[in-house]
């Protein structure tokens, strides 16, 4: 035996799946789009500071995607910041890159997506993120100390450097030699002609000294005639 409370209950149902199907029927008919669209993204999460960074994610709605929203800050910031991103012909993939510092040292993001409907999802969440940490490159990291020094000389130039001061040495001393043979045979006309005139003096006393009757001098004897000469030395 069936109660009222039952046969209440049944027609209840049965009027609450006419409601819907009616509900659903009218939506369509009307063009209204009530299913949200389905987005996939593959986070990468590591990436390399002061360089650019590139974001893809995957949204598909039937009615058409309106626009998708990358949603991002880094540690230098406090709020987030919109890039529209853009897709990619003949895809269901958007895209979207930004320029990082090396101060950077994390980046977070999600994602925004509208249907053409109007309806919105959000891949990620403001309060749990996708994160992406940012490594500094070695080379930046690593401090060196500029000096500044003469730069030795090595090979060739090392080698030219003492020919070259192997040769000024030996000019100063064959300046210095043939300075010294000038000077020497400036003075040997002197000595030769204070040499000439010695000879001919002793020569003109000799003759004045010789054998003369009217001296008064006996054969055989010599006079003796003392004779000084002053020869200067050659300098």
């Amino acid at each position: 035996m069936v109660t009222t409370n039952s046969k209440a209950t049944r027609w209840l149902c049965v009027i609450t799946l006419l409601l819907q199907q009616f509900a659903t029927t009218a939506v369509h008919a009307a063009g209204l789009d009530l299913d949200p669209p389905e987005v996939t993204h593959v986070a990468i999460s590591e990436g390399v500071a002061g360089e650019a960074q590139s974001f893809k994610v995957r949204a598909f709605d039937l009615q058409g995607i309106q626009s998708v929203n990358l949603m991002i800050k880094s540690n230098l910031q406090d709020d987030y910041r919109p890039i529209l991103m853009q897709s990619v012909p003949d895809t269901q993939d958007f895209i979207a890159s930004t320029s990082t510092t090396v101060e950077q040292k994390y980046l977070d993001y999600y994602f925004l997506v509208i249907d053409t409907g109007g309806n919105k999802v959000l891949r990620g969440f403001p309060f749990e993120p996708f994160k992406r940490t940012l490594s500094v490159p070695a080379s930046d990291t690593a401090i060196t100390n500029t000096v500044e020094t003469q730069p030795a000389s090595t090979g060739s130039d090392a080698f030219s450097t003492s020919a070259g001061e192997n040769n000024n040495q030996r000019d100063s001393i064959n300046s210095a030699t043939d300075q010294a043979i000038i000077a020497n045979d400036s003075e040997k006309p002197n000595l030769l002609l204070w040499g000439a005139v010695s000879l001919l003096v002793l020569g003109v006393l000799a003759s004045s000294g010789g054998g003369d009757s009217d001296s008064g001098v006996g054969e055989g004897g010599g006079a003796t005639v003392p004779v000084t000469l002053t020869v200067p030395l050659p300098r």
